[in-house]
């Protein structure tokens, strides 16, 4: 119970840890460590030769007075802390598609043309000149 005490304080998550201790002391065992329970564990802290874990002594009071930081911890202390919130950042994945447009094709398009057209003249051409000759 000390552990605990010194590791985080009170916590509504250790009532039974705190009941267990309560119950080995022959204290009522309600799971709440007020002035009687802190008192017993002071004693055998003291008895083992260690320090009581500094936490403020509650008398646990209820209701109307209740989880005021006077007659018990403040329920932020008590309660386990609520969930962070948080959104997670957007992933944005870029992505690159190199494609060809017809305006980028157009040179190779007219070249091949143009060689095809070229190729075809200057075979005409070879095949007149094969003709004057005989």
């Amino acid at each position: 119970m000390n552990d605990a005490l010194l590791a985080h304080g009170y916590k509504q998550s250790d009532m039974p840890l705190y009941s267990a201790f309560q119950t080995e002391a022959g204290l009522t065992a309600d799971g709440f460590p007020g002035a009687a329970t802190m008192a017993a564990l002071g004693d055998e802290m003291q008895r083992q030769g260690g320090l009581l874990a500094p936490v403020q002594i509650y008398p646990w009071l209820g209701p109307p007075n209740g989880y005021d930081g006077v007659n018990a911890p403040l329920p932020s202390e008590w309660q386990p802390a609520a969930a962070p919130t948080t959104t997670k950042p957007a992933t944005t994945t870029t992505t690159t598609t190199t494609t060809s447009t017809p305006s980028t094709m157009s040179p190779w398009i007219i070249g091949g043309a143009a060689a095809v057209v070229a190729g075809g003249v200057g075979y005409a051409v070879y095949r007149a000149r094969k003709r004057r000759r005989g």
